[in-house]
């Protein structure tokens, strides 16, 4: 299933979400460790500190002893009950690879016109993200599985309103009105 608090109901995680993404970023949200720590990251690094040492799946420790993790964030316009709704998707561990999956669709994009064959914009299609179980000895978890459904005509009216919308949320984004916000620890819910 796929939740987020602003969706206000469960996402079939079978028949997946449907979103347009807007845009997408890669950051390096510092946190500390579990515990009586804050829920919310203590920074934001748009590299890997120097001072980093590497650890596994994409995580660092910082000297400090908080760590770094590579996140993904892609800026999405999720369609729930024929309605869009803006939503920020993080993905990071075993969540990178799906990242990379919609990343390579998104820029494998191609639409062609007079003058021939060019990259549209982020927000030029609709995708889908299922969520698939993973095992690996007693461990077991769940990943986004990424696909392309369509994409949008801008000579209809609802896809031309969609397109808009994503456009200005992708302008949002850019001058850094649109934020990833975090709910305290014990109210906190990620998306899968």
């Amino acid at each position: 299933m796929i939740y987020a608090s602003g969706f206000g109901k469960l996402i079939n995680g079978q028949e997946g979400l449907d979103i347009i993404v807007a845009h997408s970023q890669t950051r390096y949200p510092e946190w500390q460790e579990r515990g009586d720590s804050a829920s919310a990251p203590v920074g934001v690094h748009l590299e890997i500190p120097a001072d980093a040492v590497e650890e596994r799946n994409g995580r660092y420790r910082l000297p400090n002893g908080n760590y770094v993790e590579k996140t993904a964030y892609f800026y999405v316009l999720a369609l729930v009950d024929k309605e869009l709704k803006p939503a920020v998707i993080p993905m990071r561990s075993s969540n990178l690879s799906p990242a990379r999956e919609l990343n390579n669709l998104i820029k494998n994009l191609r639409f062609s016109d007079s003058d021939g064959s060019f990259n549209p914009a982020t927000y030029s299609a609709l995708y889908n993200l299922k969520t698939v179980g993973k095992t690996s000895g007693s461990k077991s978890w769940h990943v986004y599985r990424p696909s392309r459904v369509r994409n949008l005509e801008v000579s209809d009216k609802a896809d031309a309103g969609m397109y808009e919308m994503a456009a200005q949320l992708q302008k949002q984004v850019s001058k850094g009105v649109a934020k990833p916000k975090y709910a305290p620890a014990e109210k906190a819910k990620d998306i899968v």
